[in-house]
């Protein structure tokens, strides 16, 4: 996506430290990891900690097709 800026590193490293370097979904945890939008991109158009998750690009596709909801994603990160 030409127009969308990168995530800091500091941002994120805040997150991945967050998650602990793995996916933040408890019964998963695998150690690769993509930074995902909770909120998506094409709607906020922002990085901000608050919308930012770990997640393992199996765990990151499921979320993109609605699989994994917002409201679970925010429980996750809430209970990291």
């Amino acid at each position: 996506m030409p127009n969308r800026p990168n995530i800091s590193a500091e941002l994120k490293r805040k997150v991945l430290v967050e998650a602990g370097h793995r996916c933040a979904i408890s019964t998963c945890r695998s150690l690769n990891v993509d930074i995902h939008h909770i909120t998506p991109w094409n709607k906020c158009k922002k990085h901000e900690y608050k919308n930012l998750i770990a997640l393992c690009p199996n765990c990151h596709r499921r979320a993109d097709k609605n699989e994994i909801d917002k409201k679970s994603l925010l429980m996750y990160k809430n209970n990291l």
